[in-house]
């Protein structure tokens, strides 16, 4: 379906792997739709990916063409943009201070002043984006509260819920996900999230 709309790039902000007894082919599904994205599919790891085994999870996706980025930044080839990917800060005493260490060393090697897209799965990094002025961060884990009323998140319990934030002149989203924690979402319908970026 997402493949059918012929956009450049995918990108997944982690949770995608959560099913031990499914997570090696769904490494392998993800990998058969490599050709259909031009730019490529890029991934960043979620807490699942943790709780569910990242070492095994991890040599999943080295036999597939995703670019993993693991507090790291590349640039995508033929074209004057950088994706950066941060892991998932497990260590929940020192959540701030890991988090922003991961943050420095995904920037370690960007040049200045290009184009660049963060990928991380909790949304309190698109504060860590604006603050070295990533033009747009892509995040989730929220599941956007999983309950709605009127097309607002009804339990708000992250600084950032849903949606779109915008920090001076840097972008971030809060993707609501397509499963759930709990199986049952209202008023917080699943989605698939496109984005058009086009010059400063």
């Amino acid at each position: 379906r997402i493949a059918a709309q012929k956009p450049d790039m995918l990108t997944v902000t982690g949770d995608l792997f959560d099913d031990v007894t499914q997570n090696e082919e769904a490494a392998r599904i993800l990998d058969r739709y490599a050709d259909a994205f031009p730019d490529g599919i890029w991934f960043a790891f979620g807490n699942h990916e943790h709780f569910r085994g990242i070492d095994t999870i991890r040599k999943y996706l080295a036999k597939t063409r995703i670019n993993v980025l693991i507090n790291e930044s590349r640039k995508v080839p033929g074209k004057n943009l950088y994706m950066l990917g941060v892991d998932y800060p497990m260590d929940r005493p020192h959540f701030e201070a890991q988090r922003k260490n991961y943050m420095q060393q995904a920037i370690e090697n960007l040049p200045e002043n290009v184009p660049s897209i963060l990928l991380a799965h909790h949304p309190e990094c698109i504060d860590d984006g604006a603050a070295h002025s990533i033009a747009l961060t892509l995040t989730g884990h929220t599941h956007g509260s999983q309950f709605g009323i009127l097309g607002q998140p009804l339990f708000p319990v992250f600084k950032y819920t849903r949606g779109l934030v915008k920090l001076g002149d840097s972008y971030g989203y809060v993707h609501s996900g397509n499963g759930s924690w709990f199986p049952f979402r209202l008023g917080c319908p699943p989605e698939i999230a496109y984005f058009t970026l086009t010059n400063a």
